[in-house]
């Protein structure tokens, strides 16, 4: 039976939407399998150790990027031996290329995440055709979401881990537990229990920030008469985050 989370789908509108998709997108999958060579399908176990390149999926906002900080460390945990790519939009620029958990960034605005963006509908078979072409292993989509289910399909891994939250789940290999949390720091630590079953290690959301972040950000209190070395208590008030 399909899934489809309201967590991730609120509107029922748009989640009756998701359960059509799915079934069409179910019959075009079946149709790829029989005419196409070119697509990896495999269903056999995760041989970690034979993973040389691995790429993570992340193309949404700043908030969603920091919420999935304990899955990108258990990714980097287990998958130490290989290289790391991640897949981000632009707005989390700043934000990820001070991590140190991966090798490299690609960026792309995926026009289903970033609003005002329709160019990048234009720029998608550019992506797919160059993610091919890096002959990643194995594709991890940290979000739940069937359009980037389908967007590992076509890139052409052997491996595909998600989740079956709101569709399309046939694109998958693998795919992850879940309970009724989908929240995501919840789903990135779903993930770390998938990836290690017998490990007790746990993890924490982390940001990381440069030297010229803690001049900023000390300029920024000083001019606001507050002492960066008070003892005094701050209160940070971010609406809409």
């Amino acid at each position: 039976m399909i899934k489809i989370s309201p967590h991730k789908i609120p509107s029922s509108g748009n989640r009756r939407l998701a359960v059509l998709i799915h079934y069409i997108a179910k019959v075009a999958f079946i149709f790829c399998r029989v005419f196409s060579r070119n697509l990896a399908v495999g269903k056999d176990g995760l041989p970690v150790e034979r993973i040389k390149k691995v790429l993570v999926i992340r193309m949404d906002q700043l908030g969603d990027i920091a919420m999935s900080t304990p899955a990108f460390s258990a990714i980097r945990e287990v998958f130490g031996h290989a290289s790391t790519t991640l897949l981000a939009a632009q707005v989390s620029k700043e934000l990820v290329e001070v991590m140190p958990t991966f090798n490299q960034i690609i960026y792309f605005d995926a026009p289903w995440f970033i609003k005002g963006k329709k160019h990048s509908c234009k720029r998608l078979p550019a992506i797919i055709k160059k993610l091919r072409r890096e002959n990643f292993d194995l594709i991890i989509d940290l979000r739940g979401d069937f359009r980037n289910n389908a967007f590992m399909y076509f890139c052409n891994a052997k491996y595909r881990i998600g989740y079956d939250i709101t569709g399309c789940q046939f694109f998958l290999t693998h795919i992850v537990p879940l309970g009724e949390n989908h929240h995501p720091v919840s789903m990135g630590l779903s993930l770390a229990r998938y990836l290690q079953p017998e490990s007790k290690k746990t993890y924490k959301m982390s940001l990381w920030i440069t030297e010229q972040d803690r001049e900023f950000a000390t300029d920024f209190l000083e001019q606001n008469g507050i002492a960066a070395d008070s003892d005094r208590p701050s209160v940070v008030m971010h609406p809409g985050a």
